[in-house]
């Protein structure tokens, strides 16, 4: 329904008008995604910004120390993100040197956001302790 550039700015001008932040959010996405260059960069940064002043953006962080990986072993941690909901968009990132191993996110349940770390680089790998953050985009509905 906002396929071009001018319905998704009149969108997210009604949305701004309206107060209705979970709105504002989707159509600055939206419209960042209908654009190029500086201007799509600054939509999707406003965007951010407005989710995380809403609180629709959620973090947590945990010190964690993985295992040593063979190639093709991986591992799997939690991290508690207060207010995250199963089918939230997720993201993780490790304060250490990951070596080439893989990190994956996901909320695994209410609160929690699973993080895989998952090595195919055909050695073993051990990373070492390090924090691990956790980040939750809310759903825009």
């Amino acid at each position: 329904p906002h396929g071009s550039p001018v319905a998704a700015l009149e969108w997210l001008a009604a949305a701004s008008a309206a107060e209705d932040l979970r709105a504002e959010v989707q159509a600055r996405r939206t419209l960042a995604s209908r654009v190029s260059g500086p201007s799509a960069a600054a939509l999707a940064a406003g965007s951010d910004l407005v989710s995380w002043l809403a609180g629709m953006e959620l973090e947590g962080s945990a010190t964690y120390d993985p295992p040593s990986l063979a190639d093709g072993a991986g591992t799997t941690t939690t991290v508690t993100v207060t207010g995250a909901a199963v089918g939230d968009f997720a993201s993780a990132s490790f304060g250490g040197d990951t070596q080439g191993i893989t990190i994956t996110a996901q909320v695994s349940a209410a609160d929690t956001v699973s993080v895989r770390f998952q090595n195919e680089t055909t050695g073993v790998l051990d990373i070492g302790s390090a924090t691990l953050r956790a980040r939750v985009s809310r759903r825009v509905s």
